[in-house]
């Protein structure tokens, strides 16, 4: 039992120091395989500048704890301690190299071996080319240009080692820059361009804006209604005004409007209305960002009351002949009204008949009414303005009459022959218009071989009150007048003053009494005949018993 437990004793000695001397080997890179490093930045065939941090990871097969250090060298320069084994980075200051190729390597080291180098190919570029782009045009508003814009491309402090500057416009392919170039399109474009240096590398993208617009905007005055109602132009009621301005570019800035009498500026800031009567010249602008403006006019005229109009004459009762029809219209938009009277008859049932048209406003017409029927009327002036708003006015009501009255006097009749007993004289007076004519009828007699007439009363002419009727007799003593031949004459007058005349035929006036003797039969004789004829001679009234101066008996012509 002892000798058995002191053999395990020994071989669990043995055990460990075959351990041990594993372990011893491993520290000191005496045995196994070397290490391996791999570089992930830079990528081969960067460019790279100012300070640059290499890095990579390394690795051990026996283990990485046996890794010592990771070293790295630039180009044929000396192996320096990057930081960290496993995971490790090395910070450059490329600034300590020429521009140019550079190989940067790196290797690890377990401390018996090293592992094969991890190479990367660089470019060192530390000499940046500054570009600078200069815009030369006319230059607005708000960074907008309202022209052609020229662009040129420099180099910032002369510098020279580089080899060409592309550039592109709006992301379009890429030119080679060889000098000042234009851009005429209006809009926002983007510029971008880089330069190459004489190693060939690129550099950095740069991009600028520059804003044209070279178009000023667009402005449109729209009116409601569309068009005028009224005549000549005229608008007849309140006027709604939209402004509608745009731009395709810079984009409008300021819409403004004001009327050419008040003469100041108002911002638009949505549609108004006009209802001011007048002759209004409207202005309006738009101005866009880049500073353009364009400016419009606009009339817009309105007018929307009638003249006023009074109708001073006619007033008499009774017109005829040749009368003054006057007037008195105003407006306060059409201060002449020139061509714009027009005159009317307007019957008892509202009929119209033109009387004179077009007329200017002087105030006054002559008018011939014996071109119009007679009737009951009133004058209908009419006023129109330059707008077409009528302004209508009338008289008071007259009749219009002339035509004078017919008289048919009916008896002395042609011929007629009358003694002292006295004239009857007959007539009937009668007047389209007028129809009761009592009270102005007249009767006057002359000689027919004379001129002169004379009435036959002057009491009825006196205050011209006539006792006489339209339908009427009269008689007239005539017993002082001479004996001859006389014309009778009537006058008849209406209403309006239009006297209507008769005259009659010739009659005779014959007051003398003829001088008359009986020569047959005698006195103191009887007469006896048969059929007109005596059957016997006259018998002498003597001879008989008879009170008498004569008889006759039968039928005798005398």
């Amino acid at each position: 039992m002892r000798k058995e437990r002191l053999l395990g004793i020994i071989s669990l000695i043995i055990v460990t120091a075959i351990a041990l001397s594993v372990s011893l080997v491993m520290a000191n890179g005496l045995g196994g395989q070397p290490p391996t490093v791999t570089m992930t930045a830079p990528v081969e065939g960067a460019t790279v500048d100012g300070t640059l941090l290499v890095q990579g990871n390394a690795s051990d097969a026996d283990g990485n704890e046996a890794l010592q250090q990771v070293e790295v060298r630039i180009g044929d320069g000396a192996w320096r301690t990057a930081t960290g084994t496993t995971s490790w980075n090395y910070s450059w200051d490329t600034a300590t190299v020429q521009d140019g190729s550079h190989t940067i390597a790196a290797r690890s080291y377990d401390g018996g071996n090293y592992s094969a180098a991890a190479m990367r190919n660089v470019t060192v570029d530390n000499v940046h080319i500054e570009l600078a782009v200069s815009f030369n045009g006319t230059l607005g508003q708000q960074g907008w240009y309202t022209s052609n814009v020229s662009v040129t491309i420099t180099a910032v402090d002369n510098v020279t080692h580089y080899n060409d500057t592309n550039y592109s416009v709006d992301g379009g392919p890429w030119q080679a820059y060889n000098g000042s170039f234009n851009l005429t399109a209006d809009g926002i474009h983007t510029v971008s361009y880089y330069a190459v240096d004489h190693n060939g590398t690129k550099g950095e993208i740069h991009t600028r804006q520059v804003k044209i617009d070279t178009t000023p905007p667009s402005i449109d005055c729209i009116l409601d209604p569309a068009s005028p109602g009224g005549r000549n132009g005229w608008y007849v009621g309140p006027v709604e005004v939209t402004l509608d301005a745009n731009d395709t570019h810079a984009g409008v800035n300021r819409t403004e409007y004001r009327s050419v009498a008040s003469g100041i500026w108002k911002d638009y800031t949505g549609l108004f209305q006009l209802s001011e009567e007048g002759n209004h010249t409207f202005m309006f602008r738009a101005t866009d960002r880049a500073g353009h403006t364009t400016t419009g006019t606009r009339q817009i005229r309105i007018d929307h009351t009638a003249p006023a109009v009074d109708v001073l004459a006619p007033v008499a009762e009774y017109v005829t002949g040749t009368v003054t029809v006057s007037w008195n219209a105003t407006d306060l938009v059409d201060g002449n009204l020139s061509h714009s009277v027009n005159l009317s008859l307007v019957s008892d049932d509202n009929v119209t008949i033109p009387v004179a048209s077009s007329l200017n406003n002087t105030g006054a017409y002559t008018w011939n009414t014996n071109l119009f029927a007679g009737g009951v009327y009133r004058m209908q002036v009419n006023v129109t303005d330059d707008a077409g708003n009528v302004g209508s006015n009338t008289s008071g009501q007259f009749t219009l009459d002339n035509q004078p009255p017919v008289i048919v006097i009916e008896q002395p009749k042609q011929g007629q022959i009358l003694g002292g007993e006295g004239l009857e004289v007959i007539w009937n007076a009668s007047d389209n218009i007028d129809e009761d004519l009592d009270r102005t009828i007249w009767i006057s007699y002359r000689e027919a071989d004379e001129d002169t007439w004379h009435v036959v009363n002057e009491s009825w002419i006196e205050g011209d009150a006539f006792p006489l009727l339209n339908t009427g007799s009269q008689h007239i003593d005539v017993s002082t007048w001479d004996n001859g031949q006389y014309q009778l004459r009537l006058n008849a007058t209406d209403n309006a003053g239009n006297t209507g005349v008769a005259i009659s035929s010739n009659f005779t006036i014959d007051t003398t009494k003829p001088d008359v003797s009986l020569v047959t039969p005698e006195s103191d004789y009887l007469y006896i005949n048969l059929l007109g004829r005596e059957i016997i001679p006259p018998i002498p009234i003597g001879l008989l018993p008879l009170q008498v101066n004569t008889v006759i008996v039968g039928e005798m012509a005398v």
